[in-house]
């Protein structure tokens, strides 16, 4: 597996730091994870009272980063302080070339540079360094998509991820990943690191911003307290954004999160709708999955709203639930052949039996009753049985030719725990032949076999 050393640059964090350590501390392939803190002059000037006279943090990051490495060998923390250059634009420079200087101790295969407001589903971090790997000898800088989560005082009364901002400011690409060279520095530009015989490293970028079904970040910075977030406008808008002839609108567009309303106009044709992203695992709250009697109440909850199952029960607009359904489909028509024995385990009410030939012979399992009873009701021509996934000693050995998973394997791994999932993989690897895993936690839906 190829190495990297995430690199995060920190200043009163303690609003996402706690949440950004669980995520993000068991990187695939880390080596070391390295936090620069330190203070911007031109920051520390436009906003005294958030800055120590070490030019460190206020609010209990400094504390929290010290225990920290204390309590994790893979944490490095350096305290820098004050950081300045003598273009205003560039003063996270000298801070951010610490943290390159620090990895070259590691030579990791990649450098991953993770801001304090930045979040990846562990899914995606492991995809990440795979696709970094494919990539490695041609391209020396990543870039993926980021969402940005619209979480502004005038809907703070709604659930973070309610909607999202694209567009305008918000479609400008940012560029975190880094083929690792020794001798990296942060030079002209604290966005782009520059190697020691001047080569820009974002000049062999290979971008999948555009491009669906690759690694997602969730970019909090815009369901941040608006007070932290006034600061930070304060700061671009000292250090020269806020000029109309250079970028005026990039400081318009951020101060906007303070004074948006449902309707009001973003600049440059940028829009606030529904979020459509994924939720990383420490925003996420546990549900009780293997209890059935969880799912009887969405079925019941289901009946009392008159809404469709699919909604009621898994949180999915019809529109995205269709599509999913299409996209199953698609997929079980490549890989199950006439008359193969189906295993879908974890069924709920039968739903994957639309998705399937009919002449396959298909059975349908799970815990909850009341899912087995609706799904019998729905699907009176397929098989069903109430099982724990965990233990299918009725199930003779290789029986069916598949098993398949939707919406099983993350559901399980967030909300049970690693030991469940495991449990359930080693039992149905037992009773099929072959196992094919469908997950839709954002479309395109993901298939593996």
């Amino acid at each position: 597996m190829s190495t990297v050393v995430l690199c995060t640059l920190v200043l009163n964090e303690m609003e996402w730091l706690p949440k950004l350590y669980e995520q993000h501390k068991d990187w695939p392939g880390m080596l070391q994870w390295i936090f620069v803190e330190a203070a911007d002059r031109v920051y520390a000037e436009t906003n005294p009272e958030l800055v120590s006279a070490e030019g460190l943090s206020v609010d209990g990051t400094s504390e929290f980063l010290g225990r920290l490495a204390i309590g994790n060998v893979q944490v490095t923390y350096i305290p820098f302080g004050l950081t300045e250059s003598s273009d205003p634009a560039q003063g996270k420079c000298a801070a951010r070339t610490v943290y390159l200087q620090e990895a070259d101790k590691y030579e990791p295969d990649f450098l991953w540079v993770l801001d304090a407001d930045e979040f990846y589903t562990k899914r995606d971090q492991k995809r990440i360094m795979e696709v970094m790997d494919v990539y490695r000898r041609a391209r020396s800088a990543f870039c993926f998509k980021h969402r940005h989560p619209w979480h502004p005082p005038s809907v703070r009364h709604l659930p973070w991820n309610s909607y999202e901002v694209r567009g305008g400011f918000w479609d400008i690409p940012l560029c975190r990943g880094w083929r690792w060279e020794r001798g990296l520095v942060y030079e002209s530009n604290h966005n782009t690191p520059q190697a020691p015989d001047g080569r820009m490293l974002d000049g062999l970028m290979k971008r999948f911003d555009g491009r669906a079904g690759y690694p997602e970040c969730v970019h909090m910075a815009f369901a941040a307290d608006v007070a932290s977030r006034h600061a930070k406008h304060a700061y671009y808008a000292a250090r020269g954004e806020g000029r109309v002839d250079f970028r005026g609108w990039y400081v318009k567009s951020r101060t906007a999160y303070e004074t948006w309303k449902p309707g009001d106009v973003l600049p440059r044709g940028a829009q606030v709708v529904p979020y459509s992203g994924v939720i990383p695992e420490a925003f996420r709250v546990k549900k009780p999955v293997c209890d059935p009697k969880f799912w009887g109440r969405r079925i019941l909850s289901s009946r009392e709203s008159g809404r469709e199952m699919h909604t009621a029960i898994y949180d999915i607009d019809p529109e995205t639930w269709s599509e999913i359904q299409r996209q199953t489909r698609n997929a079980l028509l490549v890989h199950v052949k006439p008359g193969d024995r189906v295993l879908d385990a974890g069924c709920g009410y039968g739903a994957l039996a639309d998705c399937l030939q009919s002449s396959a012979e298909y059975v349908g399992v799970d815990s909850s009753p009341d899912m087995i009873d609706l799904a019998r009701l729905t699907h009176p021509d397929r098989s069903f049985m109430v099982a724990d996934l965990t233990d299918l000693a009725t199930i003779k050995d290789g029986y069916f030719n598949w098993a398949v998973l939707r919406s099983v394997r993350d559901m399980i791994q967030d909300n049970a725990g690693e030991d469940v999932w495991d449990r359930i993989d080693k039992e149905v690897r037992r009773v099929a032949r072959r196992v094919m895993i469908i997950e839709y936690e954002s479309l395109p839906i993901t298939v593996s076999t």
